[in-house]
């Protein structure tokens, strides 16, 4: 269903297409209930990321909605390949990945969900401000634990620009689906359905 949306809708003009942040909202919705984290900025964070493409794979190898590294991946219990073997018989490469769920849970949209919220938990745990916790995301937590600033590296500085000036529309977009679906009701009839994510 998410590769039928994409198939519709370009992921370049994402805030256009409210529909496709609707079709994935209740993935959202389940993994942030529970759990301190706002999903307005959540939501700008994968748009910014991947532009909602679960099959995005950027030059340096992160993959899936939430761009995850294979590494930090696997450090919030995604299950990824190795890359320098082949599968099945084929030899994928970290820029030439498996795009599939089954064997890479980057490709995953509620486990590579569940695991952006996690590791989001624990950079909150180092850091008390969003711009912070963006850019740690971004740049690495080590480099911004170094300064505690945004780094002027001319990536990192637009990458957290852009979410919080997404954030605007996507709360819209928000405001519009709770006059519409009975947000309220909608979400107490999954409260039971929560998922706690642990932080590692």
């Amino acid at each position: 269903k998410v590769k039928t949306y994409l198939d519709y809708f370009p992921t370049d003009d994402l805030l256009d297409h409210p529909e496709y942040i609707e079709m994935i909202y209740p993935i959202l919705v389940q993994y942030t209930l529970s759990n301190d984290v706002d999903i307005t900025s959540l939501t700008g964070l994968f748009i910014q990321e991947s532009g909602g493409n679960i099959y995005a794979v950027s030059p340096k190898g992160a993959a899936g909605l939430w761009q995850f590294m294979p590494g930090t991946a696997r450090e919030n219990n995604l299950e990824v390949p190795i890359y320098s073997k082949k599968i099945n018989g084929i030899r994928y490469t970290l820029l030439n990945p498996i795009k599939d769920p089954r064997f890479d849970e980057r490709f995953d949209v509620e486990k590579s969900t569940g695991a952006a919220i996690a590791f989001l938990l624990n950079l909150g745990n180092s850091f008390n401000e969003l711009d912070l916790i963006l850019a740690s995301y971004n740049s690495g937590e080590n480099r911004i634990k170094a300064c505690m600033c945004i780094p002027n590296n001319g990536e990192t500085p637009d990458f957290v620009k852009n979410i919080k000036l997404n954030i605007k529309e996507i709360n819209n977009i928000y405001e519009q689906l709770q006059k519409e679906k009975n947000l309220e009701t909608y979400l107490e009839s999954i409260a039971n359905e929560t998922t706690e994510i642990p932080v590692f």
